[in-house]
């Protein structure tokens, strides 16, 4: 059975709270809102963007991206709020648990997600590769590159 709204959805109740703050942040009313993204060719209603908020309306690909946009804000920002500390626990699932920054780096394309509530990091599982392999090849080499960085840093410890 599949879930209305982002009640039961971490992922979604993370971009309703994040929407929430960037629209009072803003200082835009509901209606100014939806008039800042019809201007861009995007139609969300006053009360679709009610329900965003309340959790009653899912976010699909399409309200993140125009979301961002007039909020002169990107994807990630609404789905990691930006003041979050990195060490701060982030649930993805109902059962995976990262961290913030493995997140925001996992939305980067720069690593994959670490699930910290079964002790999977990608050195251990071999993740990495697998990772780095479905990348084109001179973003793949950059993001090796990264990673034995971090290994090296980590090992001066």
């Amino acid at each position: 059975m599949v879930e209305e709204g982002n009640k039961s959805n971490p992922v979604g109740e993370s971009v309703r709270a994040n929407v929430r703050r960037l629209r009072a942040a803003k200082g835009y009313s509901y209606a100014e809102l939806a008039e800042r993204l019809e201007e861009i060719g995007w139609r969300i209603p006053v009360i679709g963007l009610r329900r965003i908020e309340s959790g009653d309306r899912r976010v699909d690909v399409g309200d993140l991206m125009a979301l961002a946009h007039v909020f002169n804000s990107s994807p990630l920002d609404l789905l990691v709020d930006p003041h979050a500390d990195e060490g701060e626990v982030y649930q993805v699932t109902s059962s995976l648990v990262s961290t913030v920054e493995s997140t925001r780096e996992f939305i980067r394309g720069n690593q994959p997600l670490m699930d910290i509530a079964n002790n999977s990091s990608p050195a251990a599982s071999g993740w990495m590769s697998d990772f780095v392999t479905g990348l084109p090849p001179a973003r793949g080499q950059k993001v090796w590159q990264k990673y034995i960085e971090q290994l090296r840093k980590d090992g001066d410890q």
